[in-house]
Formats: C-alpha cells, structure tokens, sequence
C-alpha cells in the first residue's frame, strides 16, 4: 500500500469516511486509486476490505472502478458498512434466530442503514425533488420495469413524502 501512497501523493484528496458505527475520520487517497485500494486502507483485523461495502451519493461502489469515475471530490463523505454474510449461511440464520434481531453482531439492518443515509442533507434534499427520485428509480433496470409494469408502483416511487416514510 505504500506503492500507492507514493505515486498518488500529487493528485491525493482528503475523504471523510463515515463508518456505520464509530465516528467519522478522513483519508487521502489519489482519485486515480480504484475502490478496492480504497477498501484495503480502510480494512482492519475485525474488518478485511472483502467485507467493507461503500457508499458514495446512494450508489454502492464497485471494487474495479477508480474514485474519478465516481466524480468524488475532496472534502465528499463517503459512507462505510460491513456487507452482509453469505446469502445462504445469513438466511439459514436468520430462519433460527429471532426476527427483532435482523442486524446480526456488529452490522446494520437495511432499515437503520437508510435511515442513517436519509439522516444526510443532501440525500434528503434530492430525495425530496421527485424528478430525481424518478431519475434515481429509471436508472436501474429492475426498478425500471417494475414501475413500466405497475403504474401504482410508479406512482408510490415518485412521491417524495412516501418515500420519507
């Protein structure tokens, strides 16, 4: 990693990194960095970067993208969380445990992970302009023809106050 360090040290930015418990804390990386490298500094013994999940503008970011591509800039928050065990191992678990435990040990429940990201101003202010929120939805090809097939949906979608609730 100290590779790194070195050949972004002229185009390094500082981000602040908000973890989804614990307290925000910033990192310089070049923009030229790919997510993954991102990932890797952050990782720690409890926390390898396999299991880091991030979140930039309500996008979850991909490991073989450079930060540029996400248009991040200094100073921006980018948003951390522990992604979900094995699909398989997680259902079979939850089915044993109780449902008012849905988090798991040391993660977020979906529910708490969206309501700590509309906690940002500027999600709420863009999930407050409906035209956005339609831009959000159409971009995505499975919400996209859920909404094509299901007009009520795509009513209920472009409605900002019922996308607060």
């Amino acid at each position: 990693m100290d590779e790194i360090e070195s050949t972004a040290s002229q185009q390094a930015i500082v981000l602040t990194i908000r973890p989804s418990s614990g307290s925000t804390f910033t990192i310089a990386i070049s923009t030229d960095s790919t997510v993954l490298q991102l990932k890797e500094k952050l990782a720690t013994a409890d926390l390898p970067a396999s299991s880091i999940r991030l979140v930039y503008s309500g996008r979850v970011l991909k490991d073989e993208d450079q930060l540029s591509t996400y248009s991040i800039r200094e100073g921006h928050t980018i948003h951390m969380v522990k992604s979900a065990a094995n699909r398989a191992n997680e259902q079979a678990a939850q089915t044993a445990r109780p449902v008012s435990n849905s988090a798991g040990p040391g993660g977020l429940d979906e529910q708490s992970f969206m309501a700590a990201i509309l906690e940002n101003p500027a999600i709420r202010d863009m999930m407050s302009n409906p035209e956005m929120v339609r831009r959000m939805m159409m971009a995505n090809p499975h919400t996209r023809e859920v909404m094509e097939n299901n007009p009520e949906v795509a009513q209920m979608l472009s409605d900002p106050s019922f996308l607060r609730q």
